[in-house]
């Protein structure tokens, strides 16, 4: 973990919320922005602005967390099973060191079996969780798999793969297959996303479908994909 190069009050009011539940947090009498502009009428954020907001809150918190440390931490959560709210990430203990902390709240992943695609949304995979009432944790969501095209050489397919969270898009890929000079070829995909959730019981699951094609499409065959989710505090 870095050093903290900046005061926890100013990660408050740049994120627009108490991030520590300080009770002398400025954010809890100024919810506005800092400087002579943070009281103008704030636009709507796009899906890269929701996902960079949740990333630097959490950057904040840990005391500016390095992607490479972010990416590590991630990688070691996966490779675990069950519940990691304990069990998560620890610290290298030293001679007379305690072991660090985990950012780690819970983990889920889901295998996603072969599907034959058409031009109807068909759901591959879901993942349920809850989150407290009182919490507001950062999901980090990820999803991967292959396209297979059972056609002779010359074809091509074209399929929209879509993450969906409580009803709502939060990430689409349009990618394709092509079978160039030989024919059943497969392409691989990846997605993910990550953003603040709050407290209640939420849906994950991906959607598929074909949008053009000379051929047969099927994807996460002939290996299987996969749907995982990591919440952070």
């Amino acid at each position: 973990m870095t050093k903290r190069h900046e005061a926890k009050y100013k990660i408050d009011r740049r994120m627009g919320q108490n991030v520590w539940g300080r009770p002398k947090s400025p954010v809890n009498k100024r919810e506005y922005g800092p400087g002579q502009h943070g009281q103008r009428r704030k636009s709507k954020l796009s899906d890269y602005g929701v996902q960079l907001k949740a990333k630097q809150k959490l950057r904040g918190y840990y005391g500016n967390i390095s992607e490479r440390q972010f990416r590590g931490i991630y990688q070691e959560a996966r490779r675990l099973k069950g519940d990691t709210g304990e069990a998560g990430p620890q610290g290298e203990p030293g001679a007379a060191g305690p072991t660090g902390p985990s950012g780690v709240l819970a983990t889920n992943t889901t295998v996603m079996t072969g599907t034959t695609l058409n031009a109807t949304l068909q759901t591959l995979g879901s993942l349920s969780f809850d989150v407290a009432a009182d919490a507001t944790p950062v999901l980090f969501a990820e999803a991967d798999g292959n396209l297979f095209l059972s056609a002779g050489s010359g074809t091509y397919g074209v399929v929209e793969i879509k993450m969906v969270l409580d009803g709502v898009t939060v990430q689409t890929i349009k990618t394709e297959v092509l079978n160039y000079l030989a024919g059943n070829l497969s392409n691989a995909w990846h997605l993910h996303t990550m953003r603040p959730v709050a407290g209640g019981t939420h849906d994950l699951h991906l959607e598929a479908r074909v949008l053009s094609t000379t051929g047969s499409v099927q994807i996460n065959s002939p290996n299987a994909g996969r749907l995982s989710l990591i919440l952070l505090r």
